[in-house]
């Protein structure tokens, strides 16, 4: 049995930058998990705009991440991450546990943000 290596993959953008699209394509490469907050909003029937809620999914999803980084796993992590300081905590925390570290910047212009969240409604 070989031992994988564990890597953290965080996917940032804004909205309609297509951050899903992306891990979803990493996860299936790379049989990584991925996690999602506004997938699971959604299904809850929670709105997008909950940051309280948000808050504690990403909470709970990072705890996640750092036992499956530990398990030697791929996480992929795709909150937007608008601020450098939290990607550089994410970042350093993974390092901390031996993984190594994938940060994918997607920045698509204004107009094809504007056309993909007007697709989405």
């Amino acid at each position: 049995m070989s031992v994988r290596s564990s890597k953290l993959i965080l996917i940032c953008g804004l909205p309609g930058a297509g951050k899903t699209t992306l891990a979803k394509e990493i996860a299936e490469r790379s049989h990584g998990v991925r996690f999602c907050p506004d997938e699971w909003m959604e299904d809850l029937g929670i709105s997008l705009w909950d940051g309280a809620v948000r808050d504690k999914l990403e909470t709970r999803f990072w705890l996640l991440g750092k036992e499956l980084l530990q398990l030697g796993q791929t996480v992929i992590l795709e909150y937007g991450f608008w601020g450098k300081s939290e990607r550089d905590e994410k970042l350093r925390e993974a390092r901390t546990l031996g993984a190594s570290v994938e940060l994918h910047f997607l920045d698509p212009s204004i107009e094809v943000l504007k056309e993909r969240l007007e697709i989405r409604g």
